[in-house]
C-alpha cells in the first residue's frame, strides 16, 4: 500500500508541470531513442506529435527536459531527464543525469534513482534563448518503483525549448 501512495505523489509531482505545454512553436523539437526492457519501443517524437518542455529543478541547480508523446496501441508516455547541473557552454564532458518514466494509462513510473546511470552531451549552449539539442545514453536501467522491473534507454537525440527563465534572460 505504501509503494502505491508513493506512486501516486511521484506522478502526481512530476506531471504537474505538462499542462498545454507544446514543443517548440516552429514544429522542430524532436526526440528520438529507443527503449529496450519493461518497454520495447522506438521513438520517434517529432513536431505536433511531440509535447514538451524545458523547466528549471526545484532547487533552482540544473535542468528538467519533459517529453511527452501518445503509444501507438493507446496511452502516452513521458519522459523527464533531469541533469543536476548544466554548462553555460556546450561541452564534449558527457553530463551525468536522473531518468523518469512514466507510462499511462497503467500508471507505471521507472527511474534511476540517481544521476549516474545517464550520460548526455549538450551540443548547443545553455546560456542562449535558443532551443537545446543534445544525444546520450543510459549505462543502467532505470527500474520500475512497483516490481523493479529493468528499462534501459539505450541511445537518443532531442531538440526541447529553454527554459522560460532562460529565454527572458537579456
Amino acid at each position: 500500500m505504501r509503494s502505491q501512495v508513493t506512486v501516486g505523489l511521484l506522478w502526481a509531482l512530476l506531471a504537474v508541470d505538462q499542462a498545454g505545454a507544446a514543443c517548440l512553436a516552429d514544429h522542430t523539437g524532436f526526440f528520438t531513442g529507443r527503449l529496450r526492457g519493461a518497454l520495447e519501443l522506438d521513438l520517434e517524437w517529432r513536431g505536433e506529435a511531440l509535447d514538451c518542455e524545458t523547466t528549471l529543478r526545484p532547487d533552482g541547480q540544473g535542468l528538467r527536459f519533459r517529453f511527452t508523446a501518445a503509444l501507438a496501441g493507446g496511452g502516452e508516455l513521458t519522459l523527464v531527464l533531469a541533469p543536476p547541473e548544466v554548462p553555460a557552454e556546450p561541452t564534449s564532458q558527457p553530463i551525468p543525469f536522473n531518468l523518469t518514466v512514466m507510462e499511462e494509462p497503467g500508471g507505471r513510473i521507472f527511474g534511476t534513482r540517481g544521476a549516474g546511470q545517464c550520460l548526455l552531451e549538450l551540443r548547443t549552449s545553455a546560456g542562449t534563448a535558443g532551443p537545446f539539442e543534445a544525444m546520450g545514453y543510459c549505462i543502467g536501467p532505470a527500474r520500475s518503483l512497483t516490481d523493479g522491473q529493468p528499462l534501459l534507454l539505450t541511445t537518443f537525440d532531442f531538440r526541447a525549448p529553454p527554459p522560460a527563465k532562460l529565454d527572458s534572460a537579456p
